[in-house]
């Protein structure tokens, strides 16, 4: 799938990801094209800012952030964008009558 295919409300999630950090912009938006479907697409962002939530100081080592972001800051970047994503990952689907 490409970003061009979302919908309004999950390209969202790549705007809402450009306040936290171009570098997971960059990540979530390049994801697309490992998904079939929006949905599959994402339920893959939401596994992968968990993954960088359980670990955000190793992230921004990995990166190289330090001095660009802290660790609190992309904790409460990430913990935004995954309620933003989870309630819409949920209402899409149930409207398409289908459960998470």
């Amino acid at each position: 799938m490409d970003t061009d295919d979302l919908t309004e409300m999950a390209y969202k999630t790549i705007i809402m990801a450009e306040s936290i950090n171009h570098i997971i912009t960059v990540e979530i938006g390049a994801m697309s094209s490992r998904y079939e479907d929006e949905d599959s697409y994402l339920k893959g962002i939401l596994k992968h800012i968990r993954s960088i939530n359980r670990s955000t100081d190793n992230y921004i080592k990995y990166w190289n952030l330090e001095g660009e972001i802290t660790s609190e800051q992309l904790c409460e970047g990430i913990n935004n964008s995954y309620s933003f994503c989870l309630p819409n990952a949920t209402v899409k689907l149930r409207a398409e009558g289908r459960a998470c």
